[in-house]
C-alpha cells in the first residue's frame, strides 16, 4: 500500500513524508502543533489532520 493511500501514519512515516526527523515530529506533538491519536504506546496521525496542519503552516509570499 502506498503511503499516500493510508488513512493513518506512524511517527516515522510522517517524518519521511514531511522530510523531517522523528525528533521534530515528537517535538511538534509535545508543543500541540499537530493532532495525533495515542493508542497504548503507539502514536498515529490521521491523513486529514496532517493536511490541516500543513494548510495551517502554509505561507504566501506577498512581496511584489
Amino acid at each position: 500500500m502506498k503511503t499516500d493511500e493510508k488513512e493513518f501514519y506512524t511517527v516515522k512515516e510522517l517524518a519521511d513524508l514531511l522530510e523531517i526527523t522523528t525528533t521534530t515530529v515528537y517535538r511538534m506533538m509535545r508543543r500541540g502543533q499537530i493532532a495525533y491519536y495515542s493508542i497504548g504506546r503507539a502514536k498515529r496521525f490521521r491523513k486529514a489532520d496532517v493536511e490541516s496542519f500543513l494548510n495551517h503552516c502554509r505561507t504566501v509570499n506577498k512581496a511584489g
